[in-house]
């Protein structure tokens, strides 16, 4: 009886003993819940080594942005209209989104929205205007994100797009919004191996595109609609776009076709 009470005794220590020191492991693991800025879902989509890059989940940012302005707004459609050069269908986002655009309307647009988007992330807005989870280009949407509100983080985002690196959209066919009300959004893969990429379509709101869209030339190809490529472009004249990190011969050549464009 004396050994039975013993080990019983014994049985009880060792499970307080147990049981504080899961406590003390519970009390003293940090809090690994933190909050990053803007995040909106997925980051890379498998298709890509390069696909979380800042460079390219910036330029899917800015193209997605592009998209949900342009699907909704008719006066910024035709702001843009005239600068659609109809050999390389490309607009460059300096000319876009410098301070002293003609096109200020696409600018104070883009900028609101993307800070709607950064501010949603952060909880700072809510509602139905801010995007779904999952149907978003992903983090990080401007190096570095500093979580700024009150537009500060859009402002640092265009600074980033227009004046560290050289860059434009680029429409295949050209703006098809009359053919169709669809806009497919994409990013150069970053690669001359990869000419495919995730994109997002916005066929039936501006704050909520299909996902799951993949982008190719044989999407060009049978998609009579406005699609916009987020591509770099290599530039003798700003030191920081030689671009000699990517493995990219020629950024023109993602999703080059034979097919005829805008008919």
């Amino acid at each position: 009886m004396k050994k039975l009470n013993f080990l019983v005794a014994l049985c009880c220590l060792l499970l307080v003993s147990c049981q504080v020191e899961q406590e003390n492991v519970v009390e003293d693991t940090p809090n690994l819940t933190t909050t990053v800025a803007p995040h909106f879902g997925f980051g890379g989509a498998g298709l890509d080594p390069d696909d979380d890059s800042k460079l390219e989940q910036s330029l899917a940012w800015a193209a997605y942005t592009a998209g949900s302005i342009l699907y909704e707004n008719a006066d910024i459609q035709l702001e843009l209209e005239p600068y659609l050069n109809s050999t390389t269908k490309s607009l460059s986002l300096e000319l876009l989104l410098n301070p002293n655009t003609d096109t200020d309307l696409f600018r104070n647009a883009f900028i609101n929205r993307f800070q709607l988007f950064v501010d949603c992330s952060l909880g700072a807005a809510q509602g139905g205007q801010c995007p779904g989870g999952s149907n978003s280009p992903g983090d990080p949407a401007c190096p570095p994100c500093t979580g700024a509100i009150g537009g500060g983080e859009a402002l640092q985002f265009v600074n980033y797009l227009i004046n560290d690196h050289c860059l434009e959209f680029y429409l295949p066919r050209g703006f098809q919004f009359d053919a169709t009300d669809y806009i497919t959004t994409a990013a150069h893969s970053m690669n001359d191996a990869f000419h495919t990429n995730k994109a997002f379509c916005f066929k039936y709101s501006a704050f909520q595109p299909l996902s799951n869209i993949i982008v190719s030339p044989s999407y060009v190809q049978t998609h009579l609609q406005t699609i916009i490529i987020g591509r770099p472009t290599r530039s003798t004249l700003n030191g920081n776009c030689d671009y000699t990190e990517i493995n990219v011969i020629d950024f023109e050549d993602f999703l080059s076709g034979t097919w005829p464009f805008g008919i």
